[in-house]
């Protein structure tokens, strides 16, 4: 839930999901069911090169998409993200057009929720994946790049991101403990913040990776923070990725 609807006083239902596929899905009867319960949709790792085949997929739905990459002669695509939106809601969301290939930016008007917000949805490939640049094996540093991009555009704008990060975690702090500037000599150019919420994970029997440690590290800097673990309907840090070699934490909400 990102928040609630003045006019109607209806909450406004989102979820993400990394989907594995979109194409075999279309005809999925149950699968269409499950998703239209929502009022906005991200299906991640869409694999779709060409999202004209997938278009229209549900009814009173408007829908925006990233296409997924051909990163050699064989083999399926790579990535891909598809952002449905109800009809009634989609004129407050206005699409931010970008040069970045791993999320959808959307602005939404403070009208729909009382703040302007910049709301992402990312596919973020694992660290050192060909889709990346030869520069920037950090997919997480590239979002960063985006948001400072995204930032100075749009000033006042709070942000929410949410998505398939590839970033694992474990239960670290995703802010400064006792953020203060007391013994700094920048204090008239530093505000630190008062956030100070634990969180937690059940995905605490792996290590944290090089993605996980930039996410924590790109949340202090932004101040902004996960709800994962730390909100009503997650107070526990559930786990979101499962998969026959291991169940982790890998889709936050920031």
């Amino acid at each position: 839930e990102i928040g609630q609807d003045p006019s109607s006083q209806q909450t406004v239902n989102f979820i993400v999901w990394n989907i594995d596929g979109l194409k075999t899905k279309l005809n999925d009867v149950v699968f269409k069911q499950s998703i239209s319960k929502f009022d906005v949709i991200g299906l991640v790792e869409t694999w779709v090169s060409d999202n004209i085949e997938c278009n229209n997929m549900l009814p009173g739905y408007s829908e925006f998409s990233v296409d997924a990459v051909r990163l050699g002669k064989r083999g399926r695509c790579s990535g891909g993200i598809k952002v449905l939106i109800k009809k009634h809601l989609a004129n407050h969301f206005k699409r931010i057009k970008s040069k970045f290939q791993y999320g959808l930016a959307f602005t939404i008007g403070k009208e729909l929720f009382g703040t302007d917000l910049l709301f992402i949805v990312v596919y973020l490939p694992p660290e050192g994946s060909k889709s990346y640049p030869n520069n920037e094996p950090n997919g997480i540093n590239l979002l960063e790049e985006e948001i400072t991009i995204l930032q100075s555009k749009y000033p006042n704008h709070k942000v929410i991101i949410s998505g398939d990060f590839n970033a694992r975690t474990n239960n670290e702090l995703d802010y400064i403990l006792d953020d203060n500037v007391q013994h700094i000599p920048i204090q008239h150019f530093y505000s630190p913040s008062e956030f100070d919420i634990p969180r937690k994970s059940k995905d605490t029997h792996g290590d944290i990776n090089n993605h996980g440690r930039s996410l924590l590290e790109l949340c202090k800097s932004q101040d902004i923070h996960m709800l994962n673990g730390r909100t009503t309907g997650d107070v526990n840090g559930e786990l979101t990725c499962f998969t026959h070699r291991l169940h982790s934490c890998l889709i936050y909400l920031v």
